[in-house]
Formats: structure tokens, sequence, C-alpha cells
């Protein structure tokens, strides 16, 4: 039960830090910039942020409900600079509008996102898969990002 506790704790904390990061002015972002063709509406990113969580969720309990031992420490500490790593990211894109930043701050963090998936590997097959479909979603994000900046540069 504590386990599931701290593991909802953990998401609730990085959902409000990327929240507070992003700022309020998201959607009028999204309205200003041009997007490449094939860009989601703002319903399918929030769907891909809601499945980004629950993957979270799922890393997090498994890694909690299994002990603490080296690898385990370590998948923790990946996840939780993922998140942070992740608010970091909408500070740029969304508060400063800096898609330049942004697009090169998405280099380290899909590393990050990499390698907490081959940790995961080692440590929990559960966990992993949850992940997996995030990080399969992440070449198509780096096409879109670089889109972006590439559409808005003067």
């Amino acid at each position: 039960m504590r386990a599931l506790i701290v593991a909802g704790a953990i998401c609730a904390f990085g959902a409000a830090l990327e929240g507070i990061a992003a700022g309020g002015g998201v959607r009028q972002h999204l309205r200003t910039v041009r997007l490449p063709r094939y860009s989601p509406p703002l319903g399918l990113w929030i769907a891909i942020g809601l499945l980004y969580y629950a993957a979270c969720f799922v890393i997090a309990y498994r890694i909690l409900e299994r002990g603490s031992d080296r690898v385990g420490l370590l998948a923790l500490a990946l996840l939780l600079a993922l998140m942070v790593a992740n608010a970091g990211w909408n500070y740029l894109f969304f508060r400063r509008k800096a898609l330049g930043a942004s697009a090169v701050f998405f280099v380290p963090y899909a590393f990050l996102a990499s390698g907490l998936l081959l940790v995961l590997v080692r440590l929990d097959a559960v966990a992993a898969w949850s992940f997996l479909l995030y990080v399969i979603y992440l070449p198509y994000a780096a096409w879109w990002l670089f889109a972006v900046r590439r559409a808005n540069s003067q």
C-alpha cells in the first residue's frame, strides 16, 4: 500500500512540476507557432502525457515494491531525473518560447529516457514494457520538435 501512495505522490509531483514549468499559456503558444503537417491536436498531446505518467506510475510502483538495491535506486533516480527534465523541457518550450533551446535540450532528454529503459530491462520486465511505448514515441517527438523549430526560425 505504501508503494502505491509513494508512486502516486511521485507522479503527482512530476505532473505539478511540469504544469508549473509550462505556465498557463500552453494552448495559446501552440496556436501561435507554425506546426508541422502531422501535428496531433492538443487532446492527443494530453493523452500522450497521461500515458507517460501512467508508465511513470508503474515504474515507480514496481521499483518501490521490490525494495531498494543499487539497480532499483538507479532506476528511481533516473525516473526522477526524467520527470524533472520533462518539466525543464516544458519550461523552455512553453514558458520561455525558446524553440531552439528546447530542441537542443531534447537530445539529452532522449538519452536519459533510453538509459532508464535499459536499466528497467535489467530490473523489471513489467516496468520496462510499460515504458517502451514512450521510448518508441520519442523519435516522432524529436522529428516534430525539430520541424517546429525549422518552421519558426527566421
